[in-house]
């Protein structure tokens, strides 16, 4: 039978009246008159071609094929009842559940390690699942639904997509505390007689190199193009190469692996990261919640002095 032509608002008063077998009793519960159950009664009886209900002696029988119905219907009605009831109440301490997070290395630095020891105080049942961002924003998965929110630079995100800016950083250079230009001031021209590493996605590294090298006739030796700021302040710390990055990640590893700052030597756009998400999840509360936790500690980052 095709569900087109079936009248499922009968299908409640079918289950109520297998579960009582009495037709006043099925209209006090269903808040319908007598006459209204018998009918749709009737009309059960026409669309499935069987009797259903039979009069006996006590009340009412249901026949072989309707109790085959009622059990099957009622897994269907208890789902469907389910999925357009009101969402529960999202509560962090008692939540379980599982968020999938696609990234970069500065985000995995700077707001991950605070986000962790939240959610270990607050959402002790909250796992995440951490994806590195590779050179563009995965919106397919984001759509998808595969991750729940991607941390990156956003540019020409489309409508159907909600973003909001985490954190603005401004540059830095990063060097050996031992390398020779450490505590001098960074000019153009020793900038570019220095050799240095380019951090960037592989399809950026072009548009970057040009941005931190701009207006140069002698462009700077780029020694190594490395996808990771980990990698390359490793490396920097232990030669004589260079490392321009975002300043709140090199101040952060400045200590760590010993390395002397630097204002590069010309002026460049400041760095931004972005939460986006889809707009099809914005009334889920457990996402609402977990953005806002990014949001409170991306703005504690950015109130905070720099070291």
């Amino acid at each position: 039978m095709s569900l087109r032509r079936f009248d499922l608002n009968l299908l409640p008063v079918f289950d109520v009246l297998i579960e009582e077998r009495n037709i006043t009793r099925s209209a006090q519960r269903l808040a319908m008159s007598q006459p209204a159950v018998s009918h749709a009664l009737s009309r059960l009886r026409q669309q499935l071609n069987d009797p259903l209900l039979v009069r006996s002696g006590d009340g009412m029988q249901p026949s072989p094929r309707a109790l085959q119905i009622h059990q099957e219907l009622q897994t269907s009605l208890n789902s469907i009842e389910r999925t357009l009831s009101p969402q529960p109440h999202f509560e962090a301490i008692n939540t379980e559940r599982q968020f999938s997070i696609a990234t970069t290395d500065y985000v995995e630095a700077l707001i991950l390690p605070p986000l962790l020891t939240r959610l270990q105080k607050d959402a002790p049942g909250i796992r995440l699942q951490i994806r590195h961002l590779a050179s563009h924003l995965p919106l397919d998965d984001i759509e998808n639904g595969s991750i729940d929110l991607a941390i990156g630079r956003a540019e020409n995100i489309p409508k159907r997509f909600r973003t909001l800016r985490l954190l603005e950083d401004d540059y830095l250079c990063a060097m050996s505390a031992h390398h020779e230009l450490a505590g001098e001031k960074m000019t153009m021209a020793r900038f570019s007689r220095q050799e240095h590493l380019l951090v960037a996605p592989e399809a950026k590294r072009k548009e970057l190199a040009k941005d931190l090298f701009p207006g140069q006739s002698v462009k700077p030796k780029i020694i190594a193009n490395l996808p990771h700021f980990l990698a390359a302040l490793h490396a920097a710390s232990a030669s004589a190469f260079i490392v321009t990055g975002p300043a709140r990640l090199l101040r952060k590893f400045q200590k760590p692996f010993n390395l002397a700052l630097s204002k590069p030597p010309f002026e460049l756009e400041p760095f931004q990261i972005f939460l986006v998400w889809h707009q099809l999840k914005a009334t889920d509360q457990g996402l609402t919640w977990l953005r806002q936790q990014l949001e409170h500690i991306s703005q504690q980052q950015a109130d905070s002095r720099p070291d």
